[in-house]
């Protein structure tokens, strides 16, 4: 009777997993991944050292 319960957490956490892989992949500014426009634009704030 309770093996409902744990087939319920076993599919939300499998969901919420592969939630999170599309996120990490084609949005990773959203989960915290430092992506290709991050990477831009902390490039265009670094000073030359080589003045």
């Amino acid at each position: 009777m309770e093996s409902w319960i744990i087939l319920g957490i076993g599919a939300v956490s499998i969901f919420s997993v592969i939630v999170y892989l599309f996120f990490m992949f084609f949005l990773p500014e959203w989960v915290g991944i430092t992506g290709t426009v991050a990477k831009k634009a902390i490039e265009s704030h670094v000073e030359n050292s080589d003045k």
